[in-house]
């Protein structure tokens, strides 16, 4: 991926590269259309908050949200960045294996795939805001530690140490 300067200094920059919109096998988004129409009419109360914070061009990349991808709907996704951001809530917990096994799939198809907890996001968005900022300013996702590694944010796990 490239960095695209603007002459303006006042316009900031696109941080990534422009992508194609279209992610999701034609077959699978007929069968998914309704789901994912459903899901961006009743957003949580966390996505809502960070859609306010990534939409219309805020962080200097476009986002889209509710966007399938493969046989997935990725909560928000920078497509130019293949940055995909997923907020999850309590059903989350029991749904570990697919999720890691889901977000597998997605760094195989170049994606880099970061979650937050609807906890995280409704009582510490501006940490979230600025470890996202982050990611988008590395435009070479082999310039992460690790790029295949899921991205958390937050203290581990209770127990856990870094």
């Amino acid at each position: 991926m490239t960095l695209e300067k603007s002459d303006n200094p006042d316009k900031e920059p696109d941080l990534c590269k422009e992508a194609a919109w279209k992610t999701a096998d034609p077959f699978v988004y007929r069968l998914l259309k309704e789901e994912r129409k459903e899901m961006r009419d009743h957003m949580t109360q966390a996505e809502e908050l960070l859609w306010a914070k990534l939409k219309s061009n805020k962080l200097g990349v476009k986002f889209r949200r509710q966007h399938m991808i493969l046989g997935f709907i990725a909560d928000f996704v920078a497509l130019s960045c293949q940055l995909i951001i997923e907020v999850d809530g309590r059903i989350h917990d029991q749904q570990k294996e697919y999720d890691e096994n889901r977000s597998f799939l997605l760094r195989e198809r170049g994606f880099r795939v970061i979650r937050f907890t609807n906890d995280e996001i409704i009582h510490n968005i501006d940490s979230a805001i600025q470890r996202i900022k982050e990611l988008l300013n590395v435009p070479d996702p082999s310039r992460l530690s690790d790029p295949t590694l899921p991205i958390t944010i937050g203290p581990p796990p209770s127990g856990e140490e870094w």
